[in-house]
């Protein structure tokens, strides 16, 4: 199957355990914006990752269907934000995968989260990656960071709290094993893109055709900014080609058809989406961390 590039595209706030954009997704998002870094931004990248202790090398190769002792690699380090989410040090920070909103809301502001949120993660980590005061809070910060931009970019992750940003909502995607919503944009979307199983064949598979875009592709897509990448995910999930809700008014209320039907065709185009959406947040990754370690 070959797919071009298509490209479409708070008030209330309620805390859920949330899936993530999924382990294929958060590779190939960080390693493409790997590929793309500049040579000091790769050194700083490198030099943080074998700080990484052996403990954890470990549980994320293994969390992505690794060898224990893989070589770690910048794309496997934007997993560890999943990896280490069920444990009780790091489980408060569930809520900073996503940011919800009410459905009638249209468009997310700076002042839309206080806290404890996707929008407000970013910026976080972001000061962390060069200002923390050992060298823990700057790998922590560069592997949450990784992981922040490729779930602010999955559409699912600026949405609406009342079914848990799409987890409740049901779909019925044919030939795919996703059955609701939230999942099919983590994983199926992607992976029904290559007939390999595994992740290391499916990688390989999509690697080339997300790796490639056009220097003004590049230009338009680094002027953006946080809260302009989060709106660009609500407008989506509002967005009826998607099929999540049903505008009445302003109002995107809960598709009232589930499980949701969607045919090959209609998946084809919506993993055109999000072939676009991990193409940007690669591109926009690459371009932050540059900056961040020019001016740290």
């Amino acid at each position: 199957m070959l797919f071009r590039l298509a490209l479409l595209i708070v008030t209330t706030l309620i805390t859920f355990n949330s899936y993530a954009l999924g382990k294929l997704g958060h590779q190939l998002v960080c390693d493409i914006a790997y590929q793309q870094a500049s040579p000091s931004t790769k050194e700083y990248i490198d030099g943080l990752l074998t700080s990484l202790p052996a403990d954890e090398k470990v549980m994320v190769n293994e969390y992505n269907f690794a060898g224990k002792q893989s070589p770690m690699t910048f794309g496997k380090a934007c997993t560890w934000a999943d990896a280490i989410k069920k444990g009780g040090e790091y489980k408060s920070m569930n809520p900073w995968h996503y940011v919800n909103v009410e459905r009638d809301v249209g468009k997310i502001h700076a002042h839309s989260c206080q806290k404890d949120c996707i929008t407000q993660a970013i910026p976080f980590h972001s000061k962390q990656l060069t200002k923390g005061k050992t060298n823990r809070e700057r790998l922590e910060a560069l592997m949450f960071l990784g992981h922040w931009v490729g779930d602010i970019h999955q559409p699912m992750h600026v949405s609406f709290a009342d079914d848990w940003g799409g987890n409740k909502t049901k779909v019925n995607a044919e030939g795919e094993k996703c059955d609701n919503i939230h999942w099919l944009w983590d994983q199926c979307l992607l992976s029904r893109q290559t007939p390999e199983s595994k992740l290391a064949e499916q990688y390989a598979d999509l690697l080339p055709i997300l790796s490639s875009f056009s220097q003004k592709q590049i230009a338009d897509w680094q002027q953006a900014n946080v809260i302009e990448w989060a709106n660009e995910s609500l407008t989506l999930a509002r967005n009826q080609q998607v099929k999540y809700c049903e505008l009445n008014g302003n109002t995107c209320a809960s598709n009232s058809q589930q499980p949701i039907k969607f045919r090959e065709v209609e998946l084809d185009a919506l993993s055109l989406i999000l072939n676009t959406r991990v193409k940007q947040a690669s591109v926009r990754l690459a371009h932050h961390l540059d900056n961040l370690v020019a001016n740290r």
